[in-house]
């Protein structure tokens, strides 16, 4: 992973869903246009985003690897991510056919629906062909943070 664009990642289920959250910052260097210009968070940034947090997904719901994105039936976005925009998505696994996963995935700010993605296809690949386990863990350790009123749980 070149860039990481996943801020957080609030809760998780192996095998079942991620949840996570990007904020869209003027500081980042795809929001530096010449003046006029609408500084627009990129529909294709956006889509990285919601695979990145569907990698996660894979990474801890099948130990040593990682997906390579076949194919998707559908992806849509109905309104534009600007700076200051606080996306919140949520990636579901569908189904597990073999070494694919199908995945669906969504992006909300605020209320309104920013990316939706259906019938994503990941193939399972060994995650040693592409980083070290190690490292890709500790960045997970790292961005994993439980939301708070699941921590007032467990804290006496």
């Amino acid at each position: 992973m070149k860039f990481r664009l996943v801020d957080r990642i609030t809760d998780y289920q192996e095998n079942k869903f991620i949840k996570g959250v990007k904020t869209v910052s003027l500081e980042e260097y795809f929001l530096h246009r010449p003046h006029g210009i609408k500084n627009l968070f990129p529909p294709t940034l956006a889509c990285e985003t919601l695979f990145q947090l569907a990698n996660f997904l894979i990474f801890k719901s099948f130990p040593s690897k990682l997906g390579l994105l076949v194919m998707f039936r559908k992806i849509h976005f109905p309104t534009p991510v600007k700076a200051g925009d606080v996306i919140n998505l949520t990636v579901r696994i569908k189904s597990i056919i073999e070494d694919q996963v199908m995945l669906d995935g969504v992006g909300f700010v605020g209320e309104k629906l920013v990316i939706e993605g259906k019938g994503c296809v990941a193939k399972l690949i060994d995650i040693e062909k592409l980083i070290n386990p190690e490292k890709y863990s500790m960045l997970f350790d790292r961005l994993y943070i439980p939301h708070e009123n699941e921590e007032k749980k467990i804290l006496p």
